[in-house]
């Protein structure tokens, strides 16, 4: 695994973080990672994750069973259950988020281990885990829907049936967190599964 540190600041829309083409027989998609932090613009749109929490328990248990979920666990009353939720955010986010990744490209191509690779931009306070492999489009859909669900959504879920709203708000934090790949996905979603995609031209 290798571990690329970058003080990247050029000026690049978002659009181009998505690129496309075709080889002699194949089609091929490329994830521009330098610009990756580009989505840092529109994360915000992320703050929708911890309202679907809230509204989803309001329909579920109602108002009143929230405020005694809030109570009991001191939820934006004591500090450190705030932060309990943000450290539980980016433990679900990086480590948890990453070792799934990181074992679906293994399972995918056992020898991807040192393909894989750290970025981290210092002007922009990004980090990223990618693979340097190129892999089949829907390859690349089970790594990260396989990460996100065991990272975020099963977390929510959990928490949804045992009532713990600090676990379901965590996992709303790591889906902020990881919002770049949420949008990398949806992005690809008009590519056809047996695309290649890669994260760096030079790669292929």
């Amino acid at each position: 695994m290798k571990i690329q540190v970058t003080n990247d600041k050029q000026k690049v829309s978002i659009r181009n973080i998505i690129s496309y083409g075709r080889g002699f027989k194949e089609e091929l998609v490329f994830i521009e990672t330098a610009q990756l932090h580009r989505i840092n613009k529109i994360r915000p749109i992320g703050i929708i994750f911890p309202v679907v929490v809230f509204m989803l328990f309001y329909v579920i248990y109602g108002m009143d069973d929230i405020i005694v979920m809030l109570k009991e666990r001191e939820c934006f009353i004591n500090p450190y259950s705030i932060n309990l939720i943000l450290i539980l955010g980016v433990v679900l986010a990086i480590p948890v988020n990453w070792l799934i990744q990181s074992l679906m490209f293994y399972l995918f191509n056992p020898h991807s281990f040192n393909a894989l690779c750290i970025r981290i931009n210092k002007a922009n306070m990004s980090i990223k885990l990618d693979c340097s492999e190129p892999l089949r489009l829907w390859k690349f859909r089970i790594v990260f829907h396989t990460a996100h669900i065991i990272s975020a959504y099963l977390p929510l879920v959990i928490g949804l049936v045992t009532k713990d709203i600090v676990l379901s708000l965590a996992s709303s934090v790591a889906a902020i967190i990881f919002f770049d790949e949420i949008y990398i996905l949806w992005r690809l979603r008009i590519f056809h599964k047996r695309t290649i995609c890669a994260y760096e031209l030079e790669e292929i």
